[in-house]
């Protein structure tokens, strides 16, 4: 996903960065970058399927206005079991989950390379790695693919994290998987799986304050500007 963000829309009102990244610049006033996160806090961060035309993303201040918005996307019809889901997937994993837990990233990403081993592929042809990822056939697709490089970048290390087309699937520490702060860029496969969920702790908190894209990005540190630092920060995941 290399669209340039032009755009933080953040309950309802839209801002813009500066030329210079210096300044956010919202309807009547112009802030620092400093001063525009004191003054929105910890948010949670949504990039829609439609960025490429709007080049936008969506902030919300707390999960009322989330949830509204989720209703809006017609994504909300789940929203209420989820949460129970969630609360019950914040806890320390039993030793024999922890086991299958990573025996089933391993065993998904050794597959994933050992088929870029099998086409010969090289890091920078991401255009057919990424249909590699979604062809139903290949045993790649419902996973969502981690990178410590930016542009999804198999030349550096990354993990496989598979979904399950049913529930999500909630990787409460990538310390497990020795991936803890090291994501650059992720790429979501389809047709399955449609959404991740970043978060910069483990066990997903804090909530709100959370990365929920509906779309691969190719570079967090795009996101330094707006509220902190994704890139290299990604400590739990929910793959949907």
């Amino acid at each position: 996903m290399k669209k340039k963000i032009s755009a933080l829309i953040v309950d309802g009102k839209r801002y813009t960065i500066t030329d210079d990244k210096k300044f956010v610049q919202g309807r009547r006033k112009r802030r620092t970058i400093d001063e525009f996160r004191a003054k929105k806090g910890e948010i949670t961060l949504v990039i829609p399927p439609d960025i490429d035309e709007e080049g936008a993303v969506y902030g919300f201040s707390n999960e009322k206005k989330y949830k509204e918005w989720l209703i809006e996307k017609g994504l909300y019809k789940n929203y209420e079991h989820e949460q129970k889901m969630l609360e019950k997937a914040r806890r320390n994993l039993l030793p024999e989950e922890k086991e299958r837990i990573i025996k089933e990233v391993n065993e998904a990403t050794e597959k994933f390379g050992k088929i870029l081993k099998e086409y010969n592929l090289k890091a920078n042809e991401i255009e057919k790695i990424a249909k590699l990822r979604e062809d139903p056939y290949s045993g790649l697709s419902n996973s969502v693919y981690l990178y410590d490089r930016v542009d999804f970048d198999v030349g550096g290390s990354y993990i496989v994290l598979p979904g399950n087309p049913l529930c999500p699937r909630h990787y409460n520490d990538l310390s497990m998987f020795n991936f803890d702060n090291k994501t650059s860029s992720f790429a979501i496969s389809r047709p399955c799986s449609m959404r991740v969920q970043l978060f910069r702790n483990i066990n997903f908190t804090p909530r709100p304050g959370f990365l929920d894209s509906l779309v691969d990005r190719s570079d967090l540190g795009s996101f330094w500007f707006w509220f902190g630092v994704w890139d290299n920060a990604v400590s739990s995941v929910i793959v949907w």
